[in-house]
């Protein structure tokens, strides 16, 4: 198996995606606070694999994370924080192979899912928030350390290997929490 494109070729991914949604609240002095998270994760991968087929696969994952965070300038219009988060959660991984390039559902010639488990991991974050009446949203940049590898690793098929795949990301979002 290799990759299916590298980097720089926009068909590297359909589109990985995360959702959070959760509640922050600031202590006395408005430096300190701490922030629980709900999320929900999907990490996409493609693959060629030899005799002209295609492997699209996806590592899901939801649960919570919770975290205290300590913001630099908690008085200014928009406030520069840093966070580190724990989270735990559930993992389960869907695998699709096509036969040719494509992902026409004609082409498709298996369909596996499989549960990968429970998991922790950690995420640091540097996020800018803007305060709003009921409560705050913001942009977020940061690492989490979540094996996106877990959910397709467990998936057989008549096709290919087992994926020996490990992986952390680095992420940019978008966030909204209510509180203050």
């Amino acid at each position: 198996m290799q990759p299916a494109s590298d980097i720089f070729n926009k068909s590297v991914s359909n589109g990985s995606f995360g959702l959070n949604l959760g509640y922050s609240k600031t202590l006395k002095g408005g430096h300190w606070g701490g922030d629980i998270t709900g999320f929900f994760d999907a990490m996409d991968y493609n693959f060629y694999i030899p005799y002209n087929m295609r492997f699209t696969g996806y590592t899901n994952y939801t649960g919570v994370a919770v975290g205290p965070k300590y913001c630099f300038n908690p008085k200014s219009d928009v406030q520069f924080s840093l966070a580190l988060y724990l989270k735990g959660g559930y993992n389960w991984g869907d695998g699709f192979v096509y036969k040719g390039p494509n992902e026409d559902e004609e082409r498709q010639i298996e369909n596996k899912s499989v549960t990968a488990g429970t998991t922790t991991a950690f995420s640091p974050v540097a996020s800018l928030t803007f305060p709003v009446d009921f409560g705050n949203i913001g942009i977020e940049l940061g690492y989490d350390s979540s094996d996106y590898g877990r959910g397709i690793r467990k998936l057989r098929s008549n096709y290919y290997q087992p994926i020996n795949y490990h992986s952390g990301y680095l992420f940019a979002g978008v966030f909204f929490r209510l509180g203050d």
